[in-house]
């Protein structure tokens, strides 16, 4: 089984999904320009988020098998605004696919996703998004000197000055996209505003919380985000308000407690491993395979 990862996506999306991916199995390959790849040497391309519509004709006449890894494939803050209900994304995604050519199978980004949009295609999966392959777990501290959050800063929104705010309380040190995930003693994830919403809090990957597993580090999320609950081993603590926030994080000021979340984070952490992942996607895959050449 031959696959080709593309798409028209320069956003991170591209490195986990893609180029991370391509590379994980001999018979894989990655390009975002295909045009002058032998099309031939390939049974299944998966197209990142954004299909290249000018190759997507040709490899339909040549017999290939094409996929969409959909990860969060809508306008973005246009539809996040204007999807409220599991009706308004349907519609949203039903127009978008419509105006594409059709693939013969979807990839979504979590059982929510998939619970939602499964109605609209002829297959479908979801898979979890891997952790940086980089990552491995740092011990935990005895006291607490740093919160950090990986990501867009501004997709925190308001909660920025309230994170802030209750670290600067209690003499921590809260950072933004820190340098040395050693630094790192509780981590953050939460997103307002613009940023927020019904596709963002539903269809959102799991990435930051699938690093925080990779690095055994004790995390406070928002319990807005269904990836977290989703993916969540049993040691996450989750928020939905301020006052659920500080209490959250008095807690995690524990060593003990801390201690007994790494643990649980460092047991689930090769559920989200690439090398788990990509398992996932060669037997989805395969059964695609099968089932389309030989039904």
């Amino acid at each position: 089984m031959r696959v080709c990862f593309t798409g028209r996506n320069r956003a991170g999306s591209w490195i986990v999904r893609g180029a991370q991916m391509s590379r994980q199995r001999a018979n894989w390959y990655g390009a975002q320009d295909i045009s002058d790849l032998d099309l031939d040497a390939y049974d299944i391309f998966c197209f990142v988020k954004r299909p290249l519509l000018e190759v997507q004709e040709r490899l339909l006449q040549a017999g290939k098998i094409l996929v969409l890894d959909v990860v969060d494939g809508w306008a973005q803050p246009d539809d996040t605004l204007r999807v409220h209900s599991r009706a308004d994304a349907q519609a949203v995604f039903r127009e978008r696919w419509q105006e594409l050519l059709p693939f013969h199978a979807h990839i979504l980004a979590n059982r929510a996703m998939y619970t939602d949009l499964r109605p609209l295609t002829r297959n479908a999966t979801y898979i979890y998004h891997h952790s940086n392959p980089i990552l491995a777990p740092h011990p935990i501290r005895p006291e607490v000197s740093t919160v950090a959050y990986e990501g867009n800063e501004s997709y925190l929104g308001a909660w920025r000055e309230v994170i802030e705010r209750l670290c600067a309380a209690r003499g921590l040190r809260f950072l933004v996209n820190p340098t040395d995930y050693a630094e790192i003693d509780i981590g953050f994830a939460a997103r307002e505003g613009e940023s927020a919403g019904y596709l963002p809090n539903r269809y959102k990957s799991n990435v930051k919380l699938a690093n925080f597993l990779a690095l055994g580090t004790p995390c406070i999320v928002s319990s807005a985000d269904v990836s977290y609950q989703e993916t969540d081993p049993g040691g996450v603590r989750f928020f939905a308000t301020e006052q659920q926030l500080e209490r959250q994080l008095d807690r995690l000021l524990d060593y003990d407690l801390r201690q007994a979340i790494h643990e649980c984070f460092c047991s689930a952490a090769p559920l989200f491993s690439i090398e788990r992942i990509t398992k996932v996607y060669e037997h989805f895959f395969l059964e695609l395979l099968r089932r389309l050449r030989h039904p």
